[in-house]
């Protein structure tokens, strides 16, 4: 997958036939911020990578939090095809890749002891994700506009664990899969000095744990099944993009984020975002 998006890449570069490019970068309350690049081409199709760094930490395969540093980077593609001078479809695909792996090991049982002492090794990697989605719209003549996307994402992780015991070794290999349905519906207006929009996100998503391979005692179950969670959440982003300056179009987004509501299970809080950006196109 990653030879062939950077084979795509590579070919778009070499095209001179560019419509527009742009720069973007941004700064959120959530101490993330990310560097946006793309080009688009007079035939609709476009591209764009994306960089995140992270100055709150994010969370490995276990969940568990990591220090500050480069968090992700995005690669885009996208092919805006105008039915008519108002109605617009746009198939869409993404790739992100996170940065970074898990490590950690431990040891039970204390010397001297009548016992062996065990020591325990766990590695994994949050795997990447692959998205695809399709979005279509309507722009009004008077500067209203409304769209709407689906889209799936698909990520796999792994995780290792070893247990050495004496000459005695256990090893288990845990694989993870999230799968995420999203629905996107954005309403805005754009007028000569500002664009307004409104966009409502909702995500439904769904954990499995797999034991995919283990040394098994007798007396232990067959089922490699581990735990399945089910999840959805609502998300609601509020954007106000000045048009005054040309090429460079500074905006502000609010994002308010609904608890994360878990099939049969707690509910978990999310914080809402203040996130400030500019955006410059060539």
């Amino acid at each position: 997958m990653k030879k062939t998006l950077s084979i795509a890449v590579a070919a778009l570069l070499s095209s001179t036939a560019f419509a527009g490019t742009f720069a973007e970068v941004s700064q959120a309350t959530d101490n993330e911020t990310a560097v946006k690049v793309g080009h688009s081409l007079e035939n609709g199709i476009s591209f764009d990578i994306e960089g995140v760094y992270s100055n709150n930490g994010f969370s490995d395969v276990l969940g568990n939090k990591k220090s500050n540093g480069y968090k992700e980077t995005t690669l885009g593609a996208a092919w805006k095809v105008e039915l008519t001078d108002n109605v617009w479809v746009q198939p869409q695909i993404g790739y992100t890749m996170p940065s970074g792996n898990f490590s950690a090991t431990a040891t039970s049982g204390a010397e001297p002891s009548p016992f062996e002492s065990t020591e325990y090794r766990a590695s994994g990697d949050k795997g990447n994700t692959l998205k695809i989605g399709l979005k279509g719209g309507y722009d009004f003549d008077n500067g209203m506009y409304v769209a709407g996307r689906y889209r799936y994402d698909m990520r796999e992780d792994n995780l290792k664990i070893s247990a050495e015991s004496g000459a005695k070794t256990d090893n288990v290999d845990i694989e993870g899969s999230a799968n995420v349905h999203r629905t996107d519906l954005t309403f805005g207006y754009k007028m000569e000095v500002v664009d307004l929009s409104m966009n409502w996100i909702h995500k439904d998503g769904e954990d499995k744990i797999d034991l995919k391979n283990a040394t098994k005692r007798k007396s232990r179950a067959k089922s490699t099944r581990l735990d399945k969670v089910e999840a959805s959440a609502d998300e609601f982003e509020f954007k106000a993009t000045l048009l005054t300056a040309d090429n460079l179009k500074p905006y502000v987004q609010y994002t308010v984020k609904n608890d994360i509501n878990v099939k049969g299970g707690k509910n978990f809080a999310k914080d809402n975002v203040f996130k400030l950006g500019v955006n410059y196109s060539f």
